[in-house]
Formats: structure tokens, C-alpha cells, sequence
């Protein structure tokens, strides 16, 4: 198996992509995120405020996001009927990654950065619904 297709395997099975962003503990406020990058960051200088700080690469802090994810959410395509004359799944509420990260979530990761609401939506890999 080639490099690119295990690379895709890989995030296909934790649920998120690749980012070189960087991002600091001053740019989350949900209490165990921030502590989660202090934990586990080193000092460097964040993409998001340009500020020098104990940061974590956005994709390591993908893993903590995508386990509170899993552990409220899930695939709908596992539980629910599809119709499609319907318009989608019967009986449930569906979100995209994005409508998920910044209609249903933001309150929660407590993060007030646009952009980095953005690439949090844009790393979540799903094949359907949440």
C-alpha cells in the first residue's frame, strides 16, 4: 500500500485531517482544551493571534475534539432510514461539520476565532451526516 493511501486511511478512521497550523492556549477557553495544550504544547508562536505561548499543533488538538464529538454525536447513517424524496435522514437532526463546529459547538469550545473555527470545521472528514 502506498504512502498517500495509509495517510488516508488513517484519517478516514479518527475522524479528522492533516493541518500544519499552530494554535495557543489563549485561543480556546474550554478549560480542558487550554489545559490539554499547556499539558502537551511546547512554546511557539500561534497562527492565530501571532502571539509567542504554549501552542500545540491544531492536528494534536483535533484528537480531544473529535473524542467529545464521538462521545455526543454520531454518524447518522449507523442509526437512522435515508428517504431521499424525504430530503435525508427520517427522524433526525443532521449537521455538517461546519453547521456542527459553529452553530452547535463553539459555545462549548468556548472559541471566539473565525479562522479557527473554520479549520476545525474543515479538518472533520465525514462521509455523511452528525
Amino acid at each position: 500500500m502506498g504512502l498517500a493511501k495509509s495517510m488516508m486511511i488513517k484519517y478516514q478512521e479518527r475522524g479528522y485531517g492533516a493541518s500544519d497550523k499552530i494554535v495557543c492556549h489563549e485561543c480556546v477557553g474550554d478549560y480542558y482544551l487550554k489545559k490539554y495544550i499547556k499539558d502537551n504544547g511546547s512554546k511557539d508562536r500561534c497562527d492565530y493571534c501571532g502571539k509567542s505561548r504554549k501552542c500545540i499543533d491544531l492536528e494534536d488538538l483535533m484528537e480531544p475534539i473529535m473524542d467529545g464529538i464521538w462521545s455526543e454525536y454520531e454518524d447518522a447513517t449507523g442509526c437512522m432510514g435515508w428517504d431521499s424524496s424525504e430530503g435525508g435522514f427520517i427522524g433526525a437532526t443532521t449537521w455538517d461539520s461546519y453547521d456542527l463546529i459553529h452553530d452547535e459547538l463553539w459555545e462549548e469550545l468556548k472559541i471566539d476565532n473565525e479562522s479557527l473555527l473554520d479549520d476545525i470545521a474543515a479538518l472533520i472528514i465525514y462521509q455523511h451526516r452528525l
